[in-house]
């Protein structure tokens, strides 16, 4: 009796020393009237309340998801857990913890544009605290998103948060995806955004570079803005905070998911969901070698050396697989061609090999060069052929004829077609 009475007891500490865990994740395609609706706003926040849930402790009826409502629905999302936040507090030691994630239009480095609805950075700071949690975290996907971090709080050239048991830290830290004047990219590669692209795969292992299982919030910025702005999106993530403590805050567990070990020291490696070909992580020079992904079926890629070996595999609930490179088998060259017709401003898609990714490439850039805002274009009746490739340094190159031009450059996917048209343009 006294033993099952001390179990208690301390199951009863443990429950009351555990941080609540709260998340509201917003995401909106369109914006004013003025811009052109975002394609992936929504589907990045889906990810990321997939990936909180299954992996950062918020428990489903502890998650509010948003996608595409009005600024008032995204206002009454922080209300509401301001008031469980105010609940909890009610017993004595009780601590809280809030993630706010928001994948929407930046309006001119004013605030966020919640579809035709400006809410400013000011704002917004003031709601996050006006919640009280202990611990905020937001992250914001916007173009020029930089005022929020100006808004309040200073950017920091370090910083480390730690939460075991119990919180050791309080106060707010922001994330954002670009600086001021900067655009805060999608790709269709990747479905997403590419600061929440890199975000997802940190949070899913890829930051975990001390290998304890865990993804702190430092690890995770650190990955993603690594990853970022070694591409060619022009844009440089930031943070700041105003937070009293010591330690890490950790912000994803491994432990318990179902995940998937790399062999050592791969350049990178792809991974898509069998059926739909769709491309759910890239992850270039991970930290960890586990990455925790949902159960399901999934096509492997990984590149060793500029070679690229693929694989499938099949992951149950909470299994643990580990790769096993030599039952890889070679993966073909990929390219597709891109062919503009002649008299015509227009491209079509020629012939696509091997690589799912490549062809949904070469259809954006068939829109983006058919004059989409944003992108550059031409006209002309001059006869263009042109190669998409895959190098080793998984940047891709675009190699052709524009006329009697040579066209031979190498860019990132989120570039892709800006560098493309600017190549064009000036061979025309």
């Amino acid at each position: 009796m006294r033993a099952l009475t001390a179990l208690s007891l301390l199951a009863a500490a443990l429950a009351q020393a555990a941080p609540l865990k709260l998340a509201v994740v917003y995401g909106h395609n369109g914006g004013t009237a003025t811009r052109p609706a975002l394609r992936f706003a929504e589907h990045d926040a889906s990810r990321m309340a997939a990936t909180l849930t299954e992996l950062a402790g918020v428990a489903p009826a502890d998650l509010k998801l948003l996608l595409g409502t009005p600024r008032e629905e995204f206002e009454q999302a922080l209300e509401w857990a301001g008031e469980r936040i105010a609940a909890a507090h009610q017993r004595p030691g009780a601590q809280a913890i809030l993630y706010v994630y928001v994948s929407a239009h930046g309006d001119d480095g004013r605030g966020l544009e919640l579809g035709p609805q400006t809410l400013a950075w000011a704002d917004l700071k003031a709601k996050l605290s006006a919640t009280k949690a202990d611990v905020r975290v937001a992250v914001i996907d916007a173009c020029n998103a930089s005022g929020m971090l100006e808004a309040g709080g200073q950017p920091t050239p370090a910083f480390a948060l730690r939460a075991e048991d119990r919180l050791t830290v309080a106060g707010e830290a922001v994330i954002t995806s670009s600086a001021a004047n900067e655009p805060s990219l999608e790709a269709g590669a990747y479905k997403g955004s590419v600061f929440t692209h890199h975000l997802l795969a940190a949070f899913r292992g890829a930051a975990d570079r001390s290998g304890d299982g865990r993804v702190s919030l430092e690890e995770a910025y650190r990955y993603a803005y690594a990853r970022t702005v070694e591409g060619q999106s022009g844009q440089h993530p930031g943070y700041g905070f105003k937070l009293a403590g010591h330690g890490e805050l950790q912000v994803t567990s491994l432990k318990g998911a179902a995940t998937v070990t790399l062999p050592r020291n791969l350049e990178a490696v792809t991974i898509s969901e069998l059926e739909s070909g769709d491309r759910y992580l890239e992850v270039r020079a991970p930290d960890s070698r586990t990455l925790a992904l949902p159960p399901g079926r999934w096509e492997l890629k990984v590149w060793r050396a500029g070679k690229a070996r693929v694989g499938r595999l099949t992951l149950g609930a909470g299994q643990r697989i580990t790769l096993d490179e030599s039952a890889l088998a070679a993966a073909p060259a990929a390219t597709a061609q891109l062919v503009r017709l002649s008299a015509s401003p227009h491209y079509c898609v020629e012939k696509i090999d091997s690589e799912p990714q490549l062809a949904a490439l070469a259809q954006e850039l068939t829109r983006a060069l058919e004059g989409q805002e944003g992108h550059a274009c031409f006209e002309g009746s001059q006869g263009a052929r042109l190669t998409l490739s895959r190098e080793r340094t998984q940047q891709l190159r675009v190699t052709g004829t524009v006329g009697t031009r040579r066209v031979d450059l190498r860019c990132d996917e989120a570039a892709l077609a800006v560098e493309v048209g600017k190549a064009l343009a000036a061979a025309l």
